[in-house]
């Protein structure tokens, strides 16, 4: 019995930690997604910048 409770509790466990783990990846998801909408209106912007013609 004494197994079975130690089983049990890895089980347990290691739900918790995929759970855990599961979360981390959403919010890491998440920001790579911010980080990719900054460089992206940032190379709108210096393409902007870019395409203007050069006033002196």
């Amino acid at each position: 019995t004494d197994l079975r409770a130690k089983m049990t509790l890895s089980q347990a466990v290691i739900d918790k930690l995929k759970e855990e783990i599961g979360k981390l990846m959403e919010d890491f998801q998440e920001l790579m997604s911010i980080i990719m909408q900054m460089i992206q209106a940032k190379s709108e912007t210096m393409q902007t910048v870019l395409s203007r013609p050069a006033t002196v």
